[in-house]
């Protein structure tokens, strides 16, 4: 290959900016083969693509069976002929080849586990679905279907101050949608059905117009609410399935991920609020999704009272690359800053949620005294409810 030849393909390479072209001359400049066969490559490469799609072949999905390969036996798997479909993260029989439907097809059914026997129930072999939020019997299991079988649920806006006696009665919490919910099956769905609201967590997912996506970032730091803010959050004032749409849409948006670390697991929503120190306002600005860690870092004030704070400060130390000494100076601020705010009386403003339908039904006059009322009783449920 000559030198005119390799100045020609670092043109093509710089005009259009395309990297499959760029190792295409690499690969020419390591193996120089015939000149006319590297035209041939380049114009095929140049070539839009929307002009080559009708001699690509489409595949048939009619026949297609989905498997459930464990990670140990996928190169057998593979061998036999089945395929990985990697936008739905799924091994699969392409023309539902006999042999391998036999040994993986997916027999999955769905549990309904409750939160205080899921130790109990995985001993027994069931299995968490991470992007369904619900427990399965990974070949249906007779022994986990009979005791954890999956009912069909209703649920229901309940009051915080009736949730025990709802207990009772048998609801339960479904931490996906942040709702309680009650079993078609359980005895006591008709006086369920007649004492409280039904709602219906269906509904499209809730789009926030005018949020700012960009709002504080996507960094990790300790956001402390002010003590005359506790208690009387955004979660507070709707209903819970208003807020379980909010949370199905955070999620979604977010593709299930931690937008500090990236982590997949234990995932809550957490409110970033802006202070307008000249008319002493606390805005809604943005809903970000956190892990757990992530959450807590946030909270910082709540992870020390319960025992957590260094946990909390090596958890910010590892996703934010700080050291001791910046973790340290990191939140002696946050703390500086929460005493001067919470010296203010400030204004919830919840238009992000009212401008786009969200109905606040429950905003809370007097925050102060709510807060002293609520701090008093001692009524903490989880990390939404208190700004630390």
């Amino acid at each position: 290959m000559t030198m005119k030849d390799l100045v020609r393909i670092r043109r093509l390479t710089l005009a259009t900016r395309n990297r499959n072209i760029t190792l295409s001359a690499r690969r020419l400049y390591r193996k120089p083969t015939n000149v006319l066969i590297q035209a041939r490559v380049l114009s095929s490469l140049t070539e839009p693509k929307g002009h080559r799609q009708d001699q690509i072949p489409k595949r048939n999905t009619s026949s297609r069976v989905d498997l459930r390969v464990p990670f140990a036996e996928k190169e057998e798997a593979k061998r036999l002929g089945a395929r990985w479909d990697y936008k739905n993260k799924v091994w699969y029989a392409p023309n539902g080849e006999a042999e391998l439907s036999e040994r993986w097809l997916d027999q999955r059914v769905y549990l309904d586990v409750p939160f205080t026997e899921k130790a109990e129930a995985k001993s027994l072999g069931a299995r968490w679905d991470k992007r369904e939020g619900l427990w399965y019997a990974p070949n249906a299991e007779p022994e986990l279907i009979s005791r954890w079988s999956y009912q069909e649920r209703f649920y229901f806006d309940i009051p915080y101050k009736e949730r025990e006696f709802a207990r009772l009665l048998g609801c339960k919490w479904d931490s996906n949608w942040s709702a309680n919910y009650a079993s078609a099956d359980n005895e006591n769905i008709e006086e369920i059905k007649r004492k409280y609201v039904e709602v219906d967590l269906n509904k499209e997912s809730v789009e926030l117009h005018g949020e700012d996506r960009t709002f504080l970032g996507n960094r990790l730091f300790i956001d402390l609410i002010p003590s005359t803010c506790w208690f009387s959050n955004a979660r507070s004032c709707i209903s819970p399935s208003d807020w379980g749409r909010l949370r199905k849409h955070i999620l979604t948006r977010a593709s299930f991920k931690c937008e500090c670390c990236g982590s997949n697991k234990n995932l809550e929503v957490h409110e970033r609020w802006d202070y307008n120190d000249n008319n002493q306002t606390q805005k809604l600005k943005r809903l970000i999704l956190l892990c757990k860690p992530c959450h807590l870092v946030s909270h910082f004030g709540l992870a020390t009272i319960l025992g957590n704070d260094e946990e909390a400060r090596v958890h910010l130390m590892l996703v934010t690359g700080m050291n001791k000494s910046e973790s340290d100076k990191h939140i002696d601020k946050a703390f500086e800053l929460w005493r001067s705010r919470s010296e203010i009386e400030w204004e919830l403003d919840l238009t992000l949620l009212t401008n786009n339908g969200i109905e606040c039904r429950n905003q809370i006059r007097d925050r102060v005294e709510y807060a002293q009322n609520q701090l008093a009783e001692n009524q903490i449920s989880n990390f939404d409810d208190w700004g630390f």
